[in-house]
């Protein structure tokens, strides 16, 4: 495997407990996706699916503009992206066809290129077109000749699979249809979906000549890998704040007009709880807003009238906020995913700064949610049960899924109908939800078990160091159980930097200099835990990774 300039290969695996061996994990930089894998691209075949995972705003979609789809057209190939809204489908059609100046522009209405899937040698399409788009006889021909295939947007696979069953039947179709086409899947959001993804690939991937062992030549191959790529975060520009009580809010709201607001709701009843203490109604937007003025604004000059926006999650993807005046999101959500996604609307420019408004759920509401998933897990259970019947009774099955069959239909809560679906005398459920739900459980568990905190979860997101607790000093000790056994690359130096500065600070002590706090580096604060006297000392792996150890 080749190591690129500006990734570190495989021995740096991601320390999430769901990065199954599948994948070659290549760690790199915070810089653009163009500079680091326009050099890679040679060595991507069918055989290794690529994961691209970075933030928002390192020109994922800029890249396969301008790397894959000329690269494809120099070879008389085609690309396929295939996304997951229609507003953002719409955009990136444009994108294209304004980079080739393509007559499209000219001979095709907005309704007319919203409507096309194929521009000659590219084809845009939305997951829930892409089955249908595969199915039409008429693009059987150009489908043969398809190069890449870019799944954007990966994280909808789990995103959506709650109240979507057909996501599952997406994703396997996909790798299909595409088997002999480099599949390149891009999220800023990967965590519930990277072992779904692996499963699927290892599963569903049909290309036989290209397995371990190939008849025809009667050699071995190595095993099936896929790459990803992971850039690093920098969230340095974005502060956090939680608050438990919407009138937190509207009081920061009223306190400053000029400021803008970007407020995203989970339920509809809280439009009302935030609207009804402004003393100016706010915009508002949700799946049935699409064709209003306000959401047409939002996606043409990426910005809204007002002071505030609420929103469902309807934009909380595929949408850029570029407004300087935008310097607060407020988030209700418990989910990784999600939250992310939602802070990520706001397009960063240089000089610009955000706050995150996160809110803090209950225990009530953790606990309500945690009951919630247990009901359809103990249906998971009965259906493995079911599945172990039908082992001793294969030729029965009509007999080991009836009763469930009934159970599920008559059920109050209609949502345990897309978690399963009928085919002929069989039941099969929805692994992508499942999956999901397992690690929103135990997530809820350590929360409610007292094993960490929300709000220490969402600071982990963001690489911030804790700040409930009680001190600094606490909080190194807590940096140092999180991670005493990895390396520390830039994102987690930053944080230790600015811990050991803190608790230096909190002693008592003052620093001889502080215009370099920033860039502080390893010799420095060693001195500054020396002079604390902390048992913690700070190692300088080698250029890009320290390493955080206790003394002896």
């Amino acid at each position: 495997m080749t190591n690129t300039k500006g990734c570190i290969a495989s021995v740096y695996h991601l320390t999430d407990d769901h990065t199954p061996d599948f994948y070659i994990v290549k760690k790199c930089p915070h810089t653009r996706v163009t500079t680091i894998l326009e050099n890679e691209v040679e060595e991507w075949h069918a055989l290794t699916p690529v994961v691209i995972d970075a933030p928002v705003g390192l020109g994922k979609s800029t890249f396969v503009r301008e790397v894959l789809y000329p690269r494809a057209r120099s070879h008389g190939k085609n690309i396929v992206v295939v996304n997951n809204r229609s507003a953002l489908t719409a955009q990136q059609k444009k994108d294209f066809l304004k980079q080739v100046q393509s007559e499209y522009l000219r001979i095709l209405s907005e309704k007319g290129i919203a409507e096309q899937k194929i521009f000659d040698d590219i084809a845009i399409v939305t997951y829930q077109g892409l089955v249908s788009f595969l199915n039409d006889p008429a693009n059987k021909e150009w489908i043969n000749q398809v190069e890449y295939v870019i799944a954007d947007e990966l994280h909808f696979f789990a995103s959506d699979a709650s109240f979507n069953y057909n996501c599952d039947l997406i994703l396997r179709t996909l790798i299909r249809a595409f088997s002999k086409a480099v599949r390149v899947y891009m999220t800023a959001t990967p965590w519930d979906m990277l072992y779904p993804l692996s499963k699927a690939e290892e599963t569903f991937y049909s290309n036989i000549s290209e397995g371990h062992f190939c008849i025809a030549n009667h050699v071995f191959r190595p095993p099936r890998r896929g790459i990803l790529y992971h850039f690093e975060r920098d969230f340095s520009d974005y502060s956090l704040r939680f608050f438990e009580k919407t009138e937190e809010i509207i009081e920061k709201i009223l306190a400053d007009k000029k400021e803008k607001w970007l407020i995203f709701i989970d339920r509809k009843d809280r439009l009302l709880d935030i609207s009804s203490g402004l003393s100016d109604k706010p915009n508002y937007l949700d799946a049935d807003q699409k064709e209003t003025p306000i959401f047409e604004k939002l996606v043409q000059e990426e910005r809204f009238d007002g002071q505030v926006l609420i929103s469902t999650s309807v934009i909380d993807c595929g949408i850029n906020i570029v407004d300087e005046n935008l310097k607060n999101i407020v988030i209700f959500s418990d989910d990784r995913t999600a939250l992310m996604q939602m802070a990520g609307r706001k397009r960063l420019r240089d000089g610009d700064t955000i706050t995150l408004w996160i809110h803090t759920p209950s225990e009530k509401a953790l606990t309500k949610q945690k009951n919630r998933y247990n009901v359809f897990l103990d249906f998971e259970e009965e259906y493995t049960n079911r599945l172990e019947q039908l082992e001793l009774a294969p030729k029965r099955p009509y007999q080991a899924f009836h009763d469930l069959i009934i159970k599920i239909w008559n059920h109050p809560c209609i949502e345990l109908r897309n978690l399963f679906q009928v085919t002929g005398n069989r039941v099969h459920k929805n692994e992508l939800a499942f999956f999901k739900m397992h690690r929103k459980v135990d997530f809820y568990n350590n929360i409610l078990s007292g094993k960490t905190t929300f709000q220490r979860e969402v600071e982990d997101w963001f690489g911030k160091p804790h700040t409930d607790c009680n001190t600094a000093l606490n909080a190194l000790d807590l940096f140092y159980e999180n991670h005493f056994k990895q390396f520390l690359d830039s994102k987690e130096q930053d944080a230790l930097r600015e811990l050991v500065i803190l608790a230096y600070k909190e002693t008592g002590k003052t620093q001889a200099r502080t215009d370099r706090n920033d860039t502080i580096g390893a010799i420095a604060l060693n001195n500054l835990l020396v002079e604390i006297n902390s048992q913690y000392r700070v190692e300088r792996i080698n250029s890009q990774f320290w390493g955080l150890f206790k003394n002896n």
